[in-house]
């Protein structure tokens, strides 16, 4: 499928003698705007005084534009963000990436392609049970956003960034610290279609970037916290769900492992400033990793419950399971995520290399080590949201 979508790339419109020109003002397209992650990049771009204009494309029926811009107040509000910001600067739109002109009006393609000198391409499906070919259209539509990038008149070209993910290199095994290269094979990625798909499009950044000059950067995301000022975090996710779990089964799993999560907002903006460097790819994970237990241990005293071994927490939670199952107690999400807690406990703890990427961030450069202060900010915002009675 690589060599399906990396063939014969387009001619850049601009001259190499440009590559190194600058603008006075940034205009921004962003895929995917309206998730946690896409929020916080959103607003961060409409506080920047150098960027001037965002257009901001997601999913929709076509000329859906008001629905996606009440997707995204609605989500401002949700992480606790300013949306007074939407009034300014940015625009909406439904777009399919893999459609002519993405499914816009002609005129305001050629608008956009003129003017937009920077590319942060957000928007993925989050489906951990389907295989590689599902993900297809969402390959084919990064290409047509590389071949966009190629065809702009924008002085230098448009920088493009990709948020890829640790799972494009699942199964990466060697000793020491996983480097930040584009250099491994796709076996690295086999077994999980969303990882496969991840390996797939870096890989294709990286080859438009070697022939074709394009500014070109892949992120391979870690797990992303709360943010550092409201502890904002989707309760459908993994963390939230051991947490309710551990309230409602009486303990906390404890494992002999390292934390390097990353706040949301600290994230974001961290992808703003690889944007503008010249690194091919690099890793969006914590340099200051931690112990599970500074987490955990917190937690499990605010939750006044004893922390276990994970093996004999999983173990409960499978009884607790078979025992709800016709009368569950509130915390499914726990339950629905057994097979994926018993592989997240029992493999072997991988560590991301950021020797690139605090380089070039300054942000994830200077991000303190997340602690005590951090998990009850985010059991704050979950008892807040209804979830986790505290």
């Amino acid at each position: 499928m690589l060599n399906k979508y990396s063939a014969e790339f387009k001619k850049p419109q601009w001259t190499s003698s440009q590559a190194g020109s600058t603008r006075s003002g940034e205009t921004v397209l962003i895929t995917g705007s309206t998730g946690r992650l896409g929020s916080h990049l959103l607003s961060q771009m409409l506080q920047n005084p150098e960027v001037v204009r965002v257009y901001a494309l997601n999913r929709g029926a076509p000329g859906d534009a008001s629905k996606v811009r009440e997707r995204q107040v609605e989500a401002f509000r949700m992480w606790g963000l300013d949306e007074s910001l939407l009034a300014s600067k940015v625009s909406f739109h439904t777009a399919d990436l893999t459609l002519p002109y993405f499914g816009l009006d002609e005129a305001a393609f050629v608008e956009m392609r003129g003017s937009v000198s920077a590319i942060l391409h957000n928007a993925w499906r989050v489906d951990f049970n389907v295989s590689l070919p599902s993900f297809e259209p969402l390959i084919a539509g990064a290409r047509k956003l590389l071949d966009f990038a190629l065809e702009s008149p924008v002085s230098g070209g448009p920088r493009v960034l990709f948020v890829s993910s640790i799972s494009a290199i699942l199964n990466y095994s060697a000793a020491g610290l996983v480097p930040e290269t584009l250099d491994f094979g796709p076996e690295l990625a086999v077994g999980l279609g969303y990882g496969e798909s991840k390996w797939a499009t870096e890989q294709l950044f990286g080859r438009a970037a070697k022939d074709t000059g394009l500014r070109t950067t892949a992120v391979r995301v870690g797990q992303l916290s709360g943010d550092t000022r409201v502890g904002g975090w989707n309760v459908k996710e993994w963390v939230p769900a051991i947490v309710r779990g551990s309230q409602l089964l009486g303990c906390v799993p404890e494992k002999d492992d390292t934390v390097a999560w990353v706040p949301v907002d600290i994230a974001a903006s961290t992808l703003l400033e690889v944007l503008h460097s010249d690194e091919r790819i690099v890793h969006l994970t914590s340099p200051r990793p931690v112990a599970w237990s500074a987490i955990f241990k917190p937690i499990a005293t605010k939750l006044n419950v004893p922390l276990i071994p994970a093996s004999e927490w999983l173990e409960r939670l499978r009884a607790d399971a078979a025992r709800s199952e016709s009368q569950s107690r509130g915390h499914e999400s726990a339950h629905a995520l057994i097979d994926f807690f018993e592989a997240t406990f029992s493999e072997k703890e991988v560590l991301f290399g950021t020797e690139k990427v605090v380089k070039v961030s300054p942000s994830l450069r200077n991000m303190q080590p997340l602690g005590e202060a951090d998990a009850l900010k985010w059991l704050e915002f979950w008892e807040k949201l209804g979830f986790l009675p505290l």
